[in-house]
């Protein structure tokens, strides 16, 4: 059985720097853990030349991100909406979220051993808390990195990373997307619209 369901959760949206924006999804009645580590400081201002934008469904709460291009054509790199939305869940100890990925090849998701880089056209369970051990392929390492590099038939790179200090795990498919699975805190995701791998790790 499933933990009871938090009854409401809250969405917010953070534009940090024109490349750069974080999601959480958050019990507005209830404090949660949340990782004390400072992170890169957002823009003072929210950032007027975004090269992003963000979607949101509220009936059934999922987001995409979208880089923007000069062209008019917007590119979906991140989605969690329709389909991917009807695996949402929020409950004390347990809480899931998928995305649909724009990734052919993919790097990160540490530490564990894998194939390098990441088959993005398979099925496989990544489980990730820190645990010392001798390396074995499929199991998890002594540290714990949630940071995706996700790059693109046309050679374009995203990051998206999942800041979460509970184990967690990864459930890939070869949609390609991603079901994200944790035992405590909060969703709460950046994502990095690059476009080349450069500009998402600087």
């Amino acid at each position: 059985d499933l933990p009871d369901p938090i009854d409401q959760v809250k969405l917010s949206v953070s534009y940090e720097t024109s490349t750069r924006v974080r999601i959480r999804v958050t019990d507005p009645k209830a404090k949660r853990w949340e990782p004390p580590i400072e992170l890169g400081p957002p823009d003072s201002t929210c950032p007027k030349d975004r090269k992003y934008s963000v979607s949101i469904d509220n009936q059934r709460l999922g987001f995409s991100v979208s880089r923007l291009h000069t062209g008019g054509r917007n590119v979906t790199l991140v989605d969690s909406t329709g389909l991917m939305a009807s695996s949402f869940v929020y409950a004390n100890q347990f809480l899931q979220m998928s995305f649909k990925v724009r990734a052919i090849h993919g790097y990160g998701l540490g530490e564990r051993e894998d194939t390098f880089p990441m088959d993005m056209h398979d099925w496989d369970l990544m489980k990730f808390w820190a645990r010392d051990g001798v390396p074995t392929a499929g199991e998890n390492l002594y540290g714990v990195h949630g940071f995706f590099l996700g790059i693109a038939p046309d050679g374009t790179a995203f990051g998206f990373f999942f800041l979460n200090s509970n184990a967690f795990e990864v459930q890939k498919q070869p949609l390609p997307s991603f079901t994200y699975r944790t035992i405590g805190g909060i969703l709460d995701f950046f994502v990095f619209v690059g476009p080349s791998p450069n500009e998402v790790v600087a």
